[in-house]
């Protein structure tokens, strides 16, 4: 691989492919990449949610619930 990885890394794509799940070293890479943006838009969405709360931008669990059971067709909860 070019690159200015240091060796530890190499050693960790190297595991990666000898799995037989990647190709080459790109597909590691890209695979490697999209789950730090996943892991990027989570993180973002949670802290996103514990602003609402702080706000007080919330609603009470038996509101939500009713909401999405009656938007759904869901049977009330007995």
């Amino acid at each position: 691989m070019a690159s200015d990885f240091s060796p530890d890394i190499v050693q960790q794509i190297d595991v990666c492919m000898a799995t037989g799940h990647f190709a080459d070293e790109g597909e590691v890479l890209r695979a490697a990449l999209r789950l730090l943006e996943r892991q990027t838009a989570e993180a973002t969405a949670i802290q996103q949610g514990m602003d609402d709360v702080q706000a007080g931008r919330v609603r009470p669990l038996n509101e939500v619930d009713a909401e999405i059971r009656r938007k759904h067709g869901f049977p009330r909860e007995t």
